[in-house]
């Protein structure tokens, strides 16, 4: 059983495109491709639109049942208020029909809009006891607000009392790492340390770009063909690449 892989919803990926806001999608080469921040861009690999094309890698890699979810790096609730309850709806009919036309491959995991409370709540309660979904997935930060907002506690309390998982996906959390960078910038210019701050930037910047590719190039790229570590290094990285 695959517990952590990804379908994406072609729909909500095509409402995306044309957007001035993040997220948005653009379409290279055939590829839709959303852009969920700043230098953070999702492929729509055919494995998480097509479930044929994810059925075939399932089979390659001799897995029995999905565990599935919609995959972003972050969920409807970016989009805010009824249009988030909307497309959250329709995620979870999309994912429900999935289930249906392959019974016995997939188990799905919920989205929710949380635009409007007594809406999030009762999407909750559909999810569960109408469309046949075993849980929710939430993201880390709902609508760029942290997971224990207060606003958010009431739908929390009642995916509680359902007594039913919750997958807690990592999400792109800009309001906790923005504020940090601004004030350490502001720091290192009013007290005359322009010239620094903008080596160290640099500096920083360089490292990170370096030590990230070549932790890539030499140690995640380095395959066995076989045994327990091939399996292994697909467990450790290459399912990033598969789902």
């Amino acid at each position: 059983i695959d517990v952590h892989t990804h379908f994406q919803s072609l729909d909500f990926i095509k409402h995306l495109q044309g957007r001035n806001t993040l997220p948005k999608t653009v379409l290279e080469g055939g590829t839709y491709a959303v852009q969920c921040s700043p230098g953070l861009q999702v492929p729509s690999l055919p494995q998480m639109v097509d479930m044929e094309e994810k059925l075939r890698d399932m089979d390659e890699m001799q897995i029995g049942v999905s565990v599935l979810s919609h995959g972003l790096p972050l969920g409807p609730d970016v989009l805010g208020g009824e249009e988030a309850d909307e497309w959250a709806m329709r995620i979870n009919d999309d994912l429900a029909r999935i289930i249906q036309t392959y019974p016995g491959k997939f188990i799905g995991l919920g989205s929710i809009g949380f635009g409007d409370t007594q809406r999030a709540i009762a999407e909750v309660d559909r999810c569960i006891n109408q469309l046949g979904l075993k849980g929710i997935q939430l993201f880390s930060t709902i609508a760029h607000r942290v997971l224990d907002s207060p606003e958010f506690r009431p739908v929390l309390k009642y995916i509680g009392r359902l007594g039913v998982p919750v997958h807690l996906h990592p999400a792109v959390p800009p309001i906790l790492f923005v504020p940090v960078i601004t004030v350490l910038l502001v720091e290192g210019f009013v007290h005359g340390a322009w010239a620094l701050t903008v080596l160290w930037m640099l500096c920083g910047y360089l490292f990170w770009t370096l030590t990230e590719y070549w932790l890539h190039r030499i140690v995640f790229h380095f395959e066995p063909e076989q045994g327990i570590g091939a399996r292994l290094h697909w467990i450790i990285h290459g399912v990033h690449h598969d789902h």
